[in-house]
């Protein structure tokens, strides 16, 4: 009598999730890979390998990050006899993206006043004005009188 053993490349069943921290916070993720034979579950930030080689896990892989201060993709490569796949999981720190910090501008005021004017001479004349102000900050201000970082006026 013989048994037949089904072989199953790897498959995850639980592939990483994207997660958002504050700056200087805490996330784990976890990747779960099942297949015949269970694959090996490893964790790679860009080319870096981030899993021990001398005993990688079987199956399962939490990876703990602390102290976290910059956005990143890290990836799950989970390995067996018939083949490899990898998953990506970005880690966002909130105020920032992949390139660095970002600021939101906030807009404060929006002010515009509109004027017509005309002599009542022989010689009429007529002129319009439109005035315009705008003024930006990049933190939301406990007031309006705080500095402006961009203040423009115009007139046609």
């Amino acid at each position: 009598m013989s048994v037949a053993v089904r072989r199953v490349p790897p498959h995850f069943s639980i592939p990483p999730e994207n997660a958002e921290v504050l700056p200087g916070g805490a996330v784990n993720l976890t990747c779960v890979a099942i297949g015949s034979p269970m694959p090996f579950v490893r964790w790679r930030l860009g080319a870096v390998d981030l899993t021990p080689e001398d005993n990688p896990p079987i199956g399962k892989n939490i990876l703990q990050l602390t102290d976290v201060r910059e956005t990143a993709t890290y990836t799950c490569v989970a390995t067996s006899d018939l083949g490899n796949i990898e998953y990506d999981a970005e880690v966002r720190v909130k105020g920032t993206t992949l390139l660095g910090t970002t600021r939101s501008i906030f807009f404060v005021a929006i002010t515009a006043v509109c004027s017509s004017s005309s002599s009542s001479s022989s010689s009429s004349s007529s002129s319009s004005v439109l005035v315009v102000q705008a003024d930006c900050f990049l933190e939301p201000p406990q007031n309006l009188s705080l500095f402006p970082i961009i203040s423009f006026l115009f007139s046609v």
